[in-house]
């Protein structure tokens, strides 16, 4: 690089490089949790939120509950699916990458 820089008299140009995100319809859902507060009954309370977002409509699903279990993720995911109206081909985790996502995509969405 040095070489070139010294052979060639020009200094690099910096550009900004853009990589536009395109899925199709009913293929991507991305989820996560966040820790929230709130009071409930004058006490102050942390939950947990799931947080569904389909990639290609951007439409989200949010659902609380007081603590995360594994009854608790398969709830929400029922949840969000029913909200969505169908189950998309591949879920996205960032906060759960070793979430086995065993359901198989038993209609099509077009959200």
């Amino acid at each position: 690089m040095l070489d070139w820089k010294r052979e060639s008299g020009k200094q690099p140009v910096a550009k900004q490089a853009f990589v536009p995100l395109v899925f199709p319809a009913g293929e991507t859902c991305q989820f996560g949790w966040s820790y929230e507060y709130v009071v409930l009954g004058g006490v102050l309370q942390t939950i947990k939120v799931a947080h569904f977002r389909l990639s290609y409509s951007r439409k989200m699903f949010l659902v609380a509950y007081p603590r995360e279990t594994q009854a608790l993720v398969l709830d929400a995911h029922i949840r969000a699916f029913a909200y969505f109206s169908g189950v998309p081909k591949r879920m996205i985790s960032a906060t759960a990458p070793a979430l086995p996502y065993l359901l198989h995509p038993c209609s099509r969405m077009t959200t």
